[in-house]
C-alpha cells in the first residue's frame, strides 16, 4: 500500500484535485495509526502510478511525504 501524507487537509484536497484531474486513481482514506500526520487524512495511490504521482505533487509545489505500508 503506497500512503502520500500532506502536511494539512488543504494539501489533501489539492493532491487529490490535481492527481485525478490527471487521471489518477485515487482513495482519501484515514492516516493508519502507525503513521503519524496533523491532518488525519491521506491519500492511497496505485504502486504503477508513483512516478507520474512525484511529479505532479513537486510541479505543483505540494509538500507531501510517501510512505509504503
Amino acid at each position: 500500500m503506497n500512503i502520500i501524507v500532506f502536511q494539512n487537509i488543504r494539501f489533501v484536497i489539492l493532491g487529490e484535485e490535481v492527481l485525478v484531474k490527471n487521471g489518477i486513481s485515487v482513495t482519501i482514506r484515514p492516516v493508519p495509526n502507525q503513521i503519524s500526520s496533523e491532518c488525519g487524512m491521506c491519500i492511497e495511490v496505485g504502486s504503477d502510478d508513483l512516478d507520474a504521482v512525484k511529479k505532479l505533487l513537486d510541479d505543483c509545489a505540494i509538500t507531501f511525504q510517501l510512505v509504503k505500508i
